[in-house]
């Protein structure tokens, strides 16, 4: 069995490549182990594929008199950025650093950016960022890319400064 390259939503079949004689063949297919019942021919249709079948396993066994075979492969699905933990506001003292952190979910695998709000300036590449707190309040947003999809963009952040009342 091959492994194509699979989209959310695409529908595809996959056929159980296996070659025997006699060719008097029983199907029996599985994914992640669990058999799925009433589908007993050569080939598997998936309708409309879902995000949570990325990375499973689909297997077909094939039966004749003289003996039976499996086949195996693993499902590849694309999938664009899901941002699944925002960045939380931080409330710190000057000269403390602050480290927000956004996680995003992806296929292909995630690839981040940090932005200071006030200025557009790119100041991180990674999942985490850290910036030290000084004498003003800032905000930053976190955006994620995957390859072919369009990017998402975590809610604005704050760092806010704590600071002495002004007489």
């Amino acid at each position: 069995m091959e492994n194509p390259r699979i989209q959310v939503g695409d529908s595809f079949d996959i056929r159980c490549n296996t070659e025997a004689y006699p060719e008097s063949v029983s199907y029996k297919w599985y994914i992640n182990g669990q058999q799925l019942f009433n589908e007993e021919s050569s080939t598997l249709k998936i309708n409309k594929i879902v995000k949570s079948f990325d990375k499973a396993e689909v297997k077909c066994r094939a039966t004749n008199k003289v003996g039976s075979e499996e086949s195996t492969m693993i499902l590849n699905v694309n999938h664009g950025p899901v941002i699944v933990e925002e960045p939380e506001d931080i409330l710190a003292k000057p000269g403390v650093i602050a480290t927000f952190t956004c996680i995003a979910e992806a296929n292909p695998p995630p690839t981040y950016v940090w932005i200071r709000k006030s200025t557009r300036e790119v100041v991180g590449f990674a999942s985490s960022m850290s910036v030290t707190a000084d004498e003003k309040d800032e905000q930053f947003v976190c955006k994620v890319f995957s390859e072919g999809f369009e990017e998402v963009e975590s809610n604005p952040v704050k760092l806010q400064v704590i600071r002495k009342p002004n007489t």
